[in-house]
């Protein structure tokens, strides 16, 4: 199976929810759809139709049925940093989130002189704890996807591992608070 239908696969399996761990709604006994809100950068974001990219939860919805509501609040230039920064992650929270997908690394892995850029190591992790501490506390699940890798290759037709540092610090951080 590609690997882009395997994601795909994996998040619809995920996100099989029974009605009875719902919220109920305000308006009568109807359960809500289940909130499924996207925070990070342009590999995730939705691009206008007039442009030739694309980011993959631009696509999300179409796997679900109206049981499931995505919401795309990812934005291209966006790191841990800056989508707190710009109000983007007070908006998902404000959404009431079921789930929220966190994926960042390409902005923060950025040169250190650039407002968006985090520290591997320090910042980038500290952010995602930080994100995943305030959306349990708003009720939702956090769930941290490591960035998606870029396609840039060595010589030798290898590819770059410029994002492993944030991939790695996801995975980390994913494990120590288990998420």
């Amino acid at each position: 199976m590609p690997r882009r239908a395997s994601l795909v696969v994996a998040l619809a399996c995920l996100f099989v929810v029974s009605p009875a761990v719902l919220p109920p709604s305000a308006a009568d006994d109807e359960p809500m759809p289940v909130r499924l809100v996207l925070c990070g950068d342009s590999t995730m974001c939705e691009y206008p139709a007039d442009r030739p990219d694309r980011g993959w939860g631009q696509y999300l919805q179409e796997y679900f049925d109206d049981g499931v509501l995505v919401i795309n609040l990812a934005r291209g230039g966006r790191s841990t940093k800056t989508f707190r920064t710009d109000g983007l992650w007070e908006k998902a929270l404000a959404t009431r989130p079921t789930f929220v997908l966190i994926q960042f690394g390409h902005n923060d892995s950025h040169a250190p002189d650039r407002p968006e850029s985090t520290d591997a190591a320090t910042e980038f992790p500290a952010n995602l704890r930080r994100y995943v501490s305030e959306a349990r506390a708003a009720g939702a699940t956090p769930i941290l996807l490591t960035p998606v890798v870029r396609r840039v290759f060595n010589a030798d037709g290898t590819l770059v591992g410029e994002l492993r540092p944030y991939a790695e610090a996801t995975r980390q951080v994913a494990a120590e608070m288990r998420v």
